[in-house]
Formats: structure tokens, sequence, C-alpha cells
């Protein structure tokens, strides 16, 4: 396509104008004709800065996954406030069959009750369809989510990839997974240097009918898209963690060992902390949940008892939790190998359940507590791996470090 051609294609005001909301709070970087970027990082701002950057040579535009509070400051990760999932992938073998790709992924994430993807073809051989950062939760675990990139993209990559291999074989298609930071994707409306298609959005309804024809520059059509829900994704995020820790123990040859008690902490030997958690709240049920699940854990409770004992204890709250609230958080934390609850006493502090005694004084974490008040014993930590017994936690860890 000559130069003059693209110029006049960019210089539309819908193209324009889409190209720029789209940027938003997005590191853009504009490919040449020669497939080099240009400077990077960069960003889009005004209408007049789509026209200017053809003129100089940019033939594509191209977003950041991550979603920045300043874009200028792309790489920087205290500067994140976000990502959006983008599901690219790629056919050997046609058009065609990409789509029948496609069309399997909405059918899975229609499944798990994402009814809003946001699609679009590549401009090649290809779509992406991409789940906008308002779907996800802002946090997950009590951890911010925007900080647990590309790890969780490439768990749902994986997950997505498990369900699609249930329903279909892809011999000769690739979902891509492996991201890195300042992955950068076409955007929506740019065209492709090496077809001279354009990356058009299509809706879910319209993908099965979708022809290449559509993209060619002239016959470009602004589309509507459904707008995303926020935290739609939530429940299928929960499904893909899940996924992914029972995956993992299952590749893992070896384990790493977990101390261990002998003997179950009875409740009379819980810290008052947790004594406090487990007669009911008002306030602060969600972080004591889960500091709760992790302390019940650690005190060598079976996971039968730590169901049992959370859904009794959260007949006391009031209000009560959501069922579902209750059961996602067991399943995540379950799922997970055992980790001491947060340590004291700021945490327990703020959500006003700290009343220390003088056991608590000499101690760092809540789980220390039973031990403690139960007096010395003979053997009471036992490595997992060959279950061999120590009296100290100390001569325990030496243990693992020499022998595991």
């Amino acid at each position: 396509m000559d130069q003059w051609k693209v110029l006049a294609y960019y210089k539309q005001p819908e193209i324009s104008k889409a190209l720029v909301e789209n940027a938003a709070n997005r590191e853009v970087a504009g490919r040449l004709l020669n497939g080099m970027y240009d400077k990077r990082p960069d960003v889009l701002q005004y209408e007049a800065d789509v026209v200017s950057w053809v003129q100089r040579g940019v033939t594509s535009f191209h977003y950041s996954v991550e979603l920045w509070r300043n874009p200028m400051l792309a790489g920087d990760e205290k500067a994140r406030i976000g990502w959006d999932l983008v599901l690219d992938m790629d056919s050997s073998q046609g058009i065609e069959l990409a789509k029948d790709y496609a069309l399997v992924i909405c059918k899975v994430l229609k499944k798990y009750g994402i009814e809003n993807q946001f699609i679009k073809f590549s401009g090649s051989r290809g779509f992406h369809i991409i789940l906008p950062w308002k779907m996800f939760p802002y946090e997950i675990n009590y951890e911010p989510l925007r900080n647990k990139y590309p790890e969780i993209p490439r768990a749902i990559a994986r997950f997505l990839k498990s369900e699609i291999a249930k329903i279909k074989s892809f011999q000769f298609i690739e979902l891509e997974e492996n991201w890195g930071k300042r992955h950068m994707f076409r955007a929506p409306y740019s065209l492709n240097e090496k077809t001279w298609l354009v990356s058009i959005p299509i809706s879910s309804e319209n993908l099965k009918n979708f022809k290449t024809d559509f993209a060619k520059p002239e016959s470009v059509r602004m589309n509507q898209i459904n707008t995303p829900e926020k935290g739609e994704a939530e429940q299928f995020l929960i499904e893909v963690l899940d996924w992914n820790s029972s995956v993992t123990k299952e590749e893992s040859k070896k384990e790493i060992p977990i101390i261990q008690r002998y003997d179950k902490i009875p409740e009379q030997l819980f810290p008052p902390c947790m004594k406090i958690i487990s007669s009911g709240l008002e306030d602060g049920k969600k972080r004591s949940l889960f500091a709760l699940i992790q302390f019940l854990r650690c005190s060598n409770w079976t996971e039968h008892d730590i169901r049992n004992y959370v859904f009794e204890w959260n007949k006391k709250n009031t209000p009560n939790l959501s069922l579902s609230i209750i059961d996602s958080t067991l399943r995540y934390n379950l799922m997970k190998d055992p980790v001491p609850p947060p340590n004291c006493r700021i945490y327990y502090e703020g959500i006003k359940v700290c009343n220390p005694d003088s056991i608590c004084e000499k101690i760092k974490n809540p789980v220390s507590y039973g031990f403690k008040k139960s007096g010395p014993k003979d053997n009471i930590y036992k490595c997992s791996t060959c279950s061999k017994g120590f009296p100290s936690m100390k001569s325990l860890n030496v243990h693992r470090t020499r022998m595991h």
C-alpha cells in the first residue's frame, strides 16, 4: 500500500479517534514499514498525533498489555495500575481454523460466566480475544492482582489450552502464553503491514461469519462491542488458580518439606487473636477468614476439620459472609501448600482482634502460641519428607538443609 493511502486511512476522524481513545493508560509504539519499532515508550494523546506519526513513516500502532499510571514510566512496576488479558492465537493453516479455535475459546469462557469478550481480527492469520482489566478483581488472596503479571496471564493460557483439549484437537494453531514485561499487541483499527488488512473488532455473534474481506481498509465499519462488566472474570480466575495449583502439585517431583507438629492444637490453646476471630465478627471478616484458615492448617488441623470449623464460625458473624466467598477462599487456600498466617501484630491490630497476653510477648506468629503454651515436648516437630521428629524448629531446619 502506498504511503499516501496509509495516511488517508488513518486521517479518517473515526479511526484516529478510536486509536487515541483505546490508547488511554497504555504505552504505544509505532511500527515502521521495515518492521522496526519507533521510539519507546511513547503515548498517543491527540488525534493529530496519529497523523503526525504516520507522516514520519509509521504504518501500524501497537499497545501495551499493561496499563500504566503514566505510560512514559512503562517498565516501572510501581507505575502499573493493571493489565488486560490478550489471548493471541495464530494459525499456520488459514483463517478458518483460527476462527474455529477462537469460537471454542469463547465457548469455554462463556462456560465460566464471561459473556462480554472483546474479539478482534489480528489483520493476518488469527484473532485476539481480550478480557479487559475491569473484568478482574482488584486483589486475590489479599495481594494486588496488578502485581501478578505475567504469571496470571500465563496460568490462564495454560488453563484454556487444557480446557480446549477436552473439546477438540488443534494441531496447527498456537495460543501464546509466554508473555514478557512490556508485551504489546496490535491496536484495534490499526493496519497490518503484511496484509494491509485492518485489525478490526468483531462481536462474538459475528465471529462465525467473519471474512477477511470485512477487514479491507475501504470496507471497515466502526463496530459496537459488548461492554465488560466489573468483576465478570472473578470466578473464572478462581477456577484457573485452583486448576493451576493442582497441576503444579502433580508436576512437582519434590515438594518443599512442611514443618508439622504431631498433635493438633486444640481450640483452648488458640492465641487471643484467634479466639476473638472464632467468636464471630462484625468487621474485618474477609481478612480474618484468610488468617484463620492458614492458622488452622499450620496447627495440624485436617481439611475436613477446617471446613467444618470455618462454616460454623461464619454462622457467628454479623452479618454472615456469603457461602460463595467462604467456599472460594477455602478452595483457593487449601489447594496451596500451608503457609503461616500473617505475623503479629500490625495485621491483627488492623482488624481489631489483637489482645496480647504474656505469651504473645514472646512470639512473632500466632501459630507459635499453642506450641509455646502446651510446654516443651520431645521431638514435637517432624519433617514431612521423611517423618523424622525433632525437639525444635531449629534442629528440623538443620536436618532439612543437610538431608533434603
